[in-house]
């Protein structure tokens, strides 16, 4: 699910999360998966935690938590703590940078911007049951054109993948 405004609304969350488990519960036996995706939203706080845990604590292991990095550490978050949080259940990540509001000397580009990506790499690689990283880019610094901006960001990774060998 690429969004959901339920998702982070506290008088319709359960309905999600009750939707997410019943896909699932169909999937399962077919051998597919369903999950959700995050945007700053789902990181409001909610119930002593944020929407985001809330769906992750309340939703059956099988549904898939797809971390959009980008978004996460938009919202001020640690993309690789989260990863961790949900062992298992990040198959698919979204490889974006996002800058919190305020910050002024980085860009959002991958291995420019204010995320640990070696943490996250990690923390995908050891615990997250990660098969696939999606390099995304939905900012184009300096009048960028849209795959000069992706293709910055992918050789930004790959030269943060090289350095971790």
């Amino acid at each position: 699910v690429p969004y959901d405004e339920r998702a982070f609304n506290a008088k319709t969350v359960d309905v999600v999360n009750a939707e997410l488990a019943s896909i699932a519960k169909k999937l399962e036996k077919h051998g597919l998966k369903t999950g959700y995706h995050n945007h700053t939203p789902e990181f409001a706080n909610f119930k002593g935690t944020t929407f985001w845990d809330y769906i992750g604590d309340n939703t059956p292991e099988n549904v898939v938590l797809q971390l959009d990095v980008g978004w996460t550490a938009v919202a001020g978050k640690d993309p690789a703590a989260y990863i961790r949080k949900y062992p298992g259940r990040s198959n698919t990540l979204h490889f974006k940078a996002g800058l919190p509001a305020g910050v002024t000397d980085k860009v959002s580009l991958i291995g420019q911007d204010i995320v640990d990506w070696k943490s996250v790499i990690t923390a995908a690689r050891e615990v997250g049951g990660t098969e696939w990283f999606v390099v995304e880019q939905e900012v184009y610094p300096d009048n960028m054109k849209p795959l000069e901006a992706v293709n910055v960001s992918m050789k930004g990774l790959q030269k943060i993948i090289s350095e971790m060998k």
